[in-house]
């Protein structure tokens, strides 16, 4: 019997596509005998509200790390410590996913130092051994031109991030002969054969204390994204070609029309501009819309790989040669400021986009 764990961010207390894909590709790795687990991180009034949803995904374990949310300067540290001291008394542990976000790798990578063992972040795709069932990871490389494949040594607890791909119906591939019984469905219930007969249950981590190496002055509000960007039915991405800072405004206006919602590349970010809970690409969040507007963004590999899988893409730039083009669906070449006018006046006539 293996136990599968899964770190589930819980964005704004509900499960982000990130999240659930961690989810289901647990699931469906899951052999007979084998039980998901769980962490979260957070107040533990809100563990009951949550249990219900998560034990109707297919988690076995919720195990919640107690905190509150004066406790979020302290979240590396304390979650960390949380799930090392569960998993060093867990022989039985098989891999632990993490959700491949800022956050979920920085956790994965600690945790890896924490327990002496290795962590892969920005997995595409999780395999399994057909007769030893040890799991295996493969990730990108060579900005996409290759894909490296990872195991561990059978002493060493694997640890992973993992990207969402919900067009590839699962980031799991089993190497199997005979296919798993269960199915999966985003719109339902992750289920496993005799799901209904497993006990499910709580427990409360309690860490212990942490000798913090910083002490906390002061807190004080910044901006915070309003939604998950994964979750998003339209996205108006901006990159370095938007030269100002309040140019983006215009993108913000044009996302609201349009019912979606701003996200940036990684150069805006590092600017300082946006937070990188909104960047999209390869260090960001992989995000799949029915439309996505690239504006002032080249089309690097980095970006373009997290939101190729878009439904139908339109780009905005003023190069004409720029690499964005190559994978968009209808492009304009022109001035941001002289054409995003232009997608209200098609608003008002027709429902064009």
């Amino acid at each position: 019997m293996k136990r599968i764990y899964v770190y589930l961010e819980m964005f704004q207390g509900k499960l982000s596509m990130s999240d659930f894909g961690c989810l289901e590709t647990a699931s469906e790795a899951a052999e007979p005998g084998d039980r998901v687990m769980a962490f979260v991180y957070g107040s533990p009034q809100d563990a009951g509200r949550y249990a219900k949803e998560l034990f109707s995904k297919g988690v076995d374990t919720l195990l919640w790390i107690r905190g509150s949310d004066f406790d979020k300067f302290l979240l590396s540290g304390q979650a960390i410590l949380g799930m090392a001291q569960y998993l060093e008394r867990d022989q039985t542990a098989g891999a632990v996913i993490f959700p491949a976000t800022p956050l979920g790798n920085r956790l994965a990578a600690h945790l890896g130092m924490r327990l002496c063992t290795a962590s892969v972040l920005d997995c595409i795709q999780i395999a399994r051994e057909p007769k030893a069932g040890n799991f295996l990871f493969d990730r990108p490389s060579e900005q996409g031109r290759k894909i490296i494949r990872y195991g561990f040594p059978q002493d060493k607890l694997p640890i992973a991030t993992l990207k969402r791909n919900p067009h590839m119906g699962g980031n799991i591939r089993l190497d199997r002969s005979v296919p798993m019984e269960g199915s999966i469905s985003l719109e339902g219930s992750i289920r496993r054969e005799g799901s209904e007969k497993r006990q499910r249950q709580i427990i409360f981590l309690d860490p212990e204390a942490v000798s913090p190496k910083a002490c906390l002055i002061s807190r004080r509000e910044i901006a915070a994204p309003s939604c998950d960007i994964t979750s998003q039915p339209c996205l108006v991405a901006g990159g370095l070609g938007i030269r100002r800072r309040e140019d983006f405004r215009l993108l913000e206006q044009l996302a609201e029309k349009l019912g979606g919602a701003l996200c940036v590349t990684r150069p805006i970010v590092e600017k300082g501009w946006y937070p990188q809970d909104i960047q999209v690409g390869l260090s960001g969040k992989q995000v799949s819309p029915k439309r996505y507007l690239a504006i002032g963004i080249s089309g690097a590999f980095q970006h373009t790989v997290g939101m190729s899988e878009s439904d139908y893409i339109i780009a905005i730039n003023l190069d004409r040669n720029a690499p964005i083009f190559d994978v968009a669906d209808f492009g304009i070449v022109g001035d941001y400021r002289e054409i995003i006018p232009h997608f209200y006046h098609l608003l008002a006539q027709a429902s064009v986009l």
